[in-house]
């Protein structure tokens, strides 16, 4: 009797410790499993919150971005140098005779073109619609190129060799010294051929023919700053015209490597008026005051006002008979009135800036013809190197006798006077930029 009693207290104990092992071995099988449930699913109420959080702010930060994107502050584009602003073109391509807005003073038959905006030795520039190199997505190196038509012209182009290594078409044709390419490509028309190459290679040519001088010349390093800035307004008119659709005509020798080096040091550079590079028009010497545009050409343009150009008085004279005179007159307009008395041949309508001529009326009652006292200097008696100008007859003599300050149309910087500022008061080239062109900035 005891010994079953014995054996079934065993047994007993055997099932108890059996269950009690299965049961923790079922316990420790489940807590092994990952929470993520690969096996038996188990929520996870925090990574749940945390995803949906994901969500929630990924959508807001997305869309602030894409606005952040399109929207790009001026700033930018003034404080990156290589950066030019892209401003959108004009669904019509702007051509030499898309007109400028003019204020239409007593009676006024001709018509003025922006190209009437050009820099002196630029009056005709009618430059040429630009054509688009023939090439798929722009490279690095073109990242920062002016805006390019939508459409592309027939006109011709000479394609350059692109990269850091390869020199372009005009680089041969101006015989450009060794050089460092800034990257920056730019359009421009020489000798009738429209040329795509680097902002060194167009800018050194321009100021090697328009301040410093002479074929391959030495520059003077007393100059440095004026020639600087000088290659900075260039950079600044040339993207103008780019970001119309247009070549500008330019005016090129070859360079010196002194005139390269200087301009390699600001060829990222350009003046800027509202986040937009300007038309940077300039003159050979304003006479001791530069004139507001708006005396000039009739359009009034915020940054080209008169302002002091104290270094370069530069006076001319120039005399012709009436018969001379009244030859040239109407060889322009045949159906002038120049019976009379040749005194009242030319009247003076109005002035403006240091004593230009604004508008100057031609002929008698019989036919006479109003316009702005530089179309008469430029178009129709060329003698006259400004349009701030006199004149006088001497009926004893039976003279016209023309004098003249100043050289070239008097708007914008003065290569004189900004000489003048480099060396006698050692202005830098930011210094005479913004001086000559009033409210912008230079970057």
């Amino acid at each position: 009797m005891l010994q079953k009693k014995t054996i079934f207290v065993l047994v007993a104990l055997a099932l108890s410790l059996t269950v009690f092992v299965t049961g923790c071995l079922f316990w420790v099988t489940q807590l092994s499993r990952p929470v993520s449930g690969q096996g038996v699913s188990f929520s996870d109420p925090v990574r749940e919150v945390s995803s949906k959080g994901e969500e929630d702010l990924a959508q807001p930060m997305s869309s602030a971005l894409e606005e952040a994107q399109q929207v790009e502050p001026a700033s930018q584009a003034q404080e990156t140098a290589v950066s030019q602003p892209e401003p959108e073109l004009p669904e019509v391509v702007a051509t030499a005779e898309t007109p400028v807005v003019v204020q239409e003073e007593n009676t006024v038959t001709e018509t003025f073109t922006e190209e009437q905006l050009n820099h002196e030795t630029s009056a005709n520039n009618t430059g040429t619609a630009i054509q688009p190199p023939a090439s798929s997505a722009p490279t690095s190196s073109e990242a920062a190129q002016p805006s390019q038509p939508s459409s592309t012209p027939s006109q011709t182009v000479t394609q350059p060799e692109t990269g850091t290594s390869q020199r372009s078409a005009l680089d041969e044709a101006i015989q450009m010294p060794e050089y460092t390419p800034s990257g920056i490509m730019l359009y421009v028309t020489w000798k009738g051929t429209q040329y795509y190459a680097d902002a060194v290679t167009v800018l050194s040519g321009i100021t090697q023919a328009e301040i410093v001088g002479g074929v391959a010349g030495a520059p003077d390093s007393r100059y440095a700053e004026a020639y600087k800035a000088q290659a900075v307004a260039a950079h600044s008119y040339v993207a103008y015209y780019n970001n119309q659709g247009t070549a500008p005509t330019v005016y090129l020798q070859v360079p010196n490597a002194q005139t390269v080096r200087y301009v390699e040091q600001v060829a990222s550079q350009m003046v800027y008026s509202g986040g937009s590079p300007i038309m940077a028009v300039y003159c050979a010497s304003a006479g001791g005051h530069t004139v507001g545009s708006q005396y000039v050409w009739g359009g009034t343009v915020s940054y080209l006002t008169g302002v002091e150009s104290k270094y370069d008085e530069d006076n001319s004279t120039v005399s012709v008979t009436s018969a001379q005179l009244k030859e040239t007159l109407l060889a322009k307009n045949s159906s002038l009135d120049l019976s009379g008395d040749p005194s009242t041949w030319l009247t003076v309508v109005s002035t403006g800036d240091d004593g230009v001529i604004h508008r100057l009326k031609i002929g008698g009652g019989g036919g006479s013809v109003t316009v702005y006292g530089n179309t008469f200097r430029e178009s129709w008696f060329s003698s006259i190197r400004s349009p701030k100008f006199t004149f006088s007859y001497n009926a004893a003599s039976d003279t016209f006798t023309f004098s003249a300050r100043g050289y070239g149309h008097c708007v914008g910087m003065s290569q004189v006077g900004a000489m003048g500022y480099a060396r006698y008061e050692g202005w830098n080239y930011v210094q005479i930029l913004t001086h000559y062109y009033t409210g912008t900035t230079v970057s």
